[in-house]
């Protein structure tokens, strides 16, 4: 619903939103869009340009609900007759907090007050918005809580700098709380996320790179009388150290080419697991790397890099590079 209300270029002045709640929404129980759009133009003209998103606004906070078009009062969050003075109205925190709790529910409070953007004077007990750092699609929201002294223009210190109202105090570090727990939570969405999608992706290359090498091996075997018996073995044993099991050539009746896949892009790099270095260094000759270039695959004639005996000509050689990806830490007593 955000993303509609911010189709609205104006949500109303102060006097316009007073009117539309203490003067017109209480006229009726229930009133159509229309017949509420007439009366307040009838009596406050102004309104005419900003009705529109005073009504979708109100509908963001829950003030309002509307069914078949007509309005409805949503009498748990606001009702009209429990306000002795409506001029005063804006002073109370009851609408600022229905409206950031709105944002807060729609995820997005972070992203109309960047946490990078806000900042606090000790000396004059007053916190601050960087005004040049709310997105421009967010400027309705900024001009409706300038127009209803939430926020003003901190002239004092910086032309571009907002202070919010040191009356609002209180509820704006609750808000900045909502904030850090919006902008944590999305982070930890964000990373859950990727990680599920860099999965994914991994697994989704490496079985292509496997797949790739079996039809490889397939086509050196062409005429091997057991052909059928080259086959990938690592969704059945996932903790095997190779992917393929093979024959060295033609005259070998037995399985006695271990591959394990590895796929790259531009730079020859790969992980190699533990159980993958412990399964080459006992296979010895048997155990065969294969590395594919991922953007030669495809390309008709290529041929993966072949090695015999990784562990000793990859891992016990200086001339490639080992990094260690993780450490494993144990607490000796």
């Amino acid at each position: 619903m955000l993303e509609e209300l911010l189709k609205f270029n104006k949500l109303g002045s102060k006097d316009e939103l007073l009117f539309v709640l203490f003067e017109a929404l209480p006229t009726s129980s229930a009133h159509s869009k229309n017949d509420l759009r007439k009366f307040c133009v009838s009596n406050q003209f102004s309104i005419s340009g900003s009705f529109n998103g005073i009504i979708k606004l109100l509908e963001f906070i829950s003030f309002i609900k509307i069914n078949d078009d007509k309005v409805f009062i949503n009498k748990d969050l606001f009702n009209p007759s429990f306000q002795q003075n409506k001029e005063s109205y804006f002073i109370e925190p009851d609408f600022i907090y229905c409206l950031f709790n709105s944002l807060k529910t729609e995820k997005c409070i972070d992203l109309f007050f960047n946490p990078d953007s806000l900042k606090y004077d000790f000396v004059r007990d007053k916190y601050y918005i960087k005004g040049n750092l709310i997105p421009y699609k967010y400027f309705p929201l900024r001009n409706l809580l300038i127009t209803i002294g939430f926020l003003e223009w901190d002239i004092e210190i910086k032309s571009n700098h907002l202070v919010v109202n040191s009356i609002f105090n209180k509820i704006f570090k609750q808000i900045v709380d909502w904030i850090i727990e919006v902008r944590e939570n999305s982070k930890k969405k964000r990373s859950i996320t990727q990680l599920k999608k860099d999965l994914e992706r991994k697994e989704e290359v490496g079985k292509e790179a496997e797949m790739f090498v079996l039809q490889f091996e397939n086509q050196r075997l062409i005429n091997h009388p057991r052909i059928s018996s080259i086959k990938r073995i690592s969704e059945e044993f996932v903790n095997a150290g190779y992917d393929i099991e093979s024959f060295n050539d033609i005259e070998t009746i037995i399985i006695d080419r271990f591959i394990e896949v590895k796929s790259y892009s531009d730079v020859v790099s790969f992980f190699w697991t533990k159980t993958e270095v412990k399964i080459a260094q006992t296979l010895g000759d048997k155990y065969f790397l294969y590395l594919v270039d991922r953007l030669q695959m495809n390309v008709s004639g290529y041929k993966p890099k072949v090695f015999q005996n990784p562990y000793e000509k990859i891992f016990e050689n200086e001339f490639w590079k080992k990094e260690t990806d993780t450490w494993k830490i144990t607490l000796e007593k």
